[in-house]
């Protein structure tokens, strides 16, 4: 096994086509605004070495375009690649905390540094401090600099994540909800 390690954790924030009214019909062909700002902070915290590893997350049947897009992002930013680790096609944040898990034991990662837009990073900060325990959590959040309709099997997540306001309650309500249970 690896020295313990510091990562950075990259949420799959998705896809989208430039006709969102298409989304179902057309594949999509770029990194969704969060993405790339998600990409480019996790690049900035590697190289200026607060982490050592970046760990991508990639969403759904098109989660080999987002990976290669991401991937492409951070080689244009300076990254070496072979710090970069890529989940791949998670439906839901367990299966995206369960591929994590995978990877923290895999590099013996003791802390994660979870990248995410202002507005989702208490819910998964809270998601990965329940899953794991032993490891240290600390956020980097950003200003998602516009909402954008995502490639999403689900309706109501394809809104969402246009739409300002919706993409504030929906994490709010599903961080009351953890902690509720919690």
């Amino acid at each position: 096994m690896a020295h313990k390690a510091k990562a950075a954790f990259v949420p799959a924030y998705g896809l989208r086509n430039d006709g969102w009214l298409h989304a179902r019909l057309v594949r999509p062909v770029r990194l969704v605004a969060q993405s790339v700002e998600s990409v480019r902070q996790a690049a900035q915290l590697l190289n200026d070495s607060k982490v050592e590893h970046i760990i991508l997350s990639t969403c759904y049947d098109s989660w080999e375009m987002e990976a290669e897009l991401k991937k492409a992002l951070l080689a244009s930013l300076g990254v070496d690649l072979t710090r970069v680790s890529v989940i791949p096609a998670v439906v839901n944040t367990k299966t995206e905390v369960e591929a994590a898990g995978r990877i923290i034991h895999e590099f013996a990662i003791e802390k994660i540094t979870i990248v995410a837009d202002k507005w989702h990073l208490p819910r998964v900060h809270e998601v990965f401090r329940m899953w794991f325990p032993g490891v240290g959590i600390e956020g980097h959040s950003f200003t998602t600099p516009r909402f954008e309709v995502v490639y999403e099997p689900l309706l109501i997540k394809r809104i969402r994540g246009g739409n300002a306001l919706l993409w504030v309650l929906w994490n709010w309500a599903l961080l009351l909800k953890l902690k509720m249970r919690g």
